[in-house]
């Protein structure tokens, strides 16, 4: 009986333990649910980041507000301080009609008015109730409010911008404009609630950095997108020389400006103005006018500009050329030297860098040009678009040797240039913008490669042939290709034939080939299988004679 008892308690404290579990779950679950239907409620209270502005709490502003530019409206929000004899602090805000209630004061029309007129009257009507005290208003917060977007941008649609917002930030709002090269950039219409219409200028403000031109939005403002309409082009000496939406009423002043003004090194002596001609639509007439006069503000000379007008601002030849050249290795003061292309010579380059240190190689110097100083070559350019099975053998080399070619060389013999202390005018070559000089260190080495015993690194020798270093080497392998032995020469870079070479010049290189060796006993197998298959062929052939002779 006790132990009936004893079972009884235990399950029921069991499920009272499960029970409570399970509450406590469901109410855990149930005020998560709860916390996020709230958060998702809030979230649909906050306008899309596709089509509204910041918040006004939230709102990024562009520069400090300027009290007399900046006009007040609904929405915007006071803070207002007043201190002596009481000590208040209250906000305030526009209403929809305009007008700001201050408690205790009375309500006040701030429609149409600056911050700083609206300022000026609330601090007036203040201190007509509150007599000797000093009062504080500060704009706290900026309104939000609906402009409407029409005309070639992606979304027309209305969206939600603030007071300090521009014309180029509601149409980002609105997905940007429809078509680049349709849509207009500079002749953006902002049609204000009283009728006016201003026009924004996206291109302008980007290429001059006048903010002027994308203005800012007020209540009822609706944005016109419209298409272009035609171009003009502007050439030559100006830092963004291009083709540009025609905006009537604009001179050759306003173009030069557009273009991110005069590139210095322009010819500012003369501007040509192309135009065509009313009669045929072909036929153009060019204008050749004064530049300085037009800089200048002489509107007789800065004509009005028309529909595919062309604008062309011509360059100084050779403004300020700018060559240099580089001298590196074995020279007192390695560097980058100034040069006048056509006038300076090699020597006068070696001489500004302090002349040779005493470890140079002056017979190993190298003077290395641009690829693309003397233009491109055209028959290798042709021979890179040419299958190498339809080149000639002629083509076949030269190919070949363009390709291993990295930076042309200038050839000229630097031992003979300054052989009797002086510049020798035969030797003494005209340098080019962006050449360089290379300086070896002297090596007084030789090195082997491939199939001699001992490869490797050994000291030079004045006129020894390659035998005498391939003997100090340890001599051949066994699978050494002797007669195919190739000298690899520093100075020239080209590979000869060690027969034709007659003495070994400091830094150069022996390759010596080598034969694959071959396995005896796998030659005596593939012969072994080769007379066996033959064994059998004969034997068959012998077989079938026979066979046939007895029939």
């Amino acid at each position: 009986m006790t132990m009936d008892i004893f079972k009884k308690f235990f399950f029921a404290i069991c499920f009272l333990i499960i029970v409570g579990s399970v509450n406590g779950q469901f109410k855990s679950s149930t005020s998560a649910t709860d916390k996020n239907n709230q958060s998702n409620q809030r979230q649909s209270n906050q306008p899309s980041s596709l089509t509204s502005a910041n918040t006004s709490g939230n709102t990024v502003l562009e520069s400090i507000i300027d009290p007399d530019q900046y006009y007040v409206g609904p929405g915007d929000q006071f803070v207002i301080s007043i201190w002596g004899q009481v000590n208040e602090s209250f906000p305030c805000f526009v209403s929809p009609e305009g007008m700001i209630v201050i408690p205790s004061v009375k309500e006040i029309d701030v429609r149409n008015l600056t911050l700083s007129q609206a300022k000026a009257k609330m601090k007036t009507e203040i201190t007509k109730v509150y007599v000797n005290t000093d009062v504080s208003i500060n704009l706290l917060a900026i309104r939000t409010f609906k402009v409407n977007i029409t005309g070639l941008t992606r979304l027309n649609q209305s969206v939600i911008v603030s007071s300090v917002d521009r014309v180029s930030e509601a149409i980002r709002q609105a997905g940007g404009f429809a078509d680049s090269l349709k849509s207009s950039q500079r002749n953006i219409q902002l049609r204000r609630k009283d009728g006016s219409i201003v026009r924004a200028d996206l291109i302008r403000r980007n290429n001059t950095g006048n903010v002027s031109c994308d203005p800012s939005l007020s209540n009822g403002d609706v944005i016109f997108v419209p298409p272009v309409m035609a171009w003009v082009g502007v050439y030559g000496g100006v830092h963004i020389p291009d083709v540009y939406e025609y905006v009537r009423g604009e001179r050759i002043s306003d173009l030069i400006e557009l273009s991110g003004g005069l590139e210095f090194g322009a010819d500012s002596s003369e501007v040509e103005l192309v135009r065509f001609k009313n009669d045929t639509g072909r036929t153009t007439v060019s204008y050749v006018l004064s530049l300085k006069d037009i800089m200048h503000g002489d509107t007789t000379k800065d004509m009005r500009i028309l529909p595919d007008d062309r604008i062309f601002i011509k360059k100084q030849s050779m403004f300020h050329p700018k060559a240099v050249m580089t001298v590196m290795g074995e020279v007192i003061h390695p560097g980058t030297y100034p040069i006048i292309e056509g006038k300076t010579r090699i020597s006068e380059v070696i001489e500004a860098a302090g002349g040779y240190t005493q470890f140079a190689s002056i017979g190993r110097m190298q003077l290395y040009r641009d690829k693309y100083t003397e233009g491109s070559d055209k028959e290798f350019e042709r021979l890179k678009l040419t299958p190498i099975q339809d080149m000639n053998e002629i083509e076949k080399a030269y190919f070949k040797a363009k390709t291993r070619e990295t930076f042309p060389t200038v050839q000229t013999d630097f031992r003979k240039l300054m052989a009797n202390g002086k510049a020798d005018p035969n030797y003494d070559i005209l340098v080019k913008n962006n050449d360089s000089l290379y300086v070896p260190s002297i090596k007084k080495t030789v090195t082997i490669v491939g199939g001699a015993l001992f490869p490797g690194i050994l000291d030079w020798e004045p006129n020894k042939n390659y035998k005498y270093y391939i003997q100090k080497a340890g001599g051949y392998k066994e699978y050494a290709k002797r007669g195919d032995v190739k000298i690899i020469k520093a100075l020239a870079q080209r590979w000869e034939d060690a027969d034709n070479s007659d003495i070994i010049e400091d830094g150069d290189v022996i390759f010596i080939p080598e034969r694959d060796p071959k396995d005896g006993w796998k030659v005596f197998l593939d012969t072994l299988s080769v007379v066996g298959q033959l064994a059998a062929i004969t034997s068959t052939i012998i077989l079938v004679y026979f066979t046939i002779k007895n029939n």
